[in-house]
């Protein structure tokens, strides 16, 4: 496996980044990273960039209602063909 160093500017709309992972949320065959943000208040609190793009796209997935975001699971809990956001 070769890696390839990037740097990847956390968006003014998110919070602080707290947690990361990689996973292929958008069912590309690549890995996605999703993050997932402390004191996020009004702002995003669970992103991902999707790095098949150039540059990295960010997928805004979850904000505010009752804003608690820790380490994140992947999988596919209702059987769709996709990952979810856990």
């Amino acid at each position: 496996t070769t890696w390839t160093s990037r740097e990847l500017d956390i968006p003014d709309s998110a919070g602080t980044a707290k947690s990361a992972r990689f996973a292929d949320l958008t069912l590309d065959g690549s890995d996605d990273i999703l993050v997932t943000c402390e004191h996020a208040g009004e702002r995003i609190g669970v992103f991902a960039f999707d790095l098949s793009t150039q540059p990295p796209a960010l997928i805004d997935i979850s904000g505010v209602p009752g804003t608690k975001f820790d380490p994140t699971t992947v999988l596919d809990l209702d059987l769709d063909g996709d990952l979810d956001v856990i």
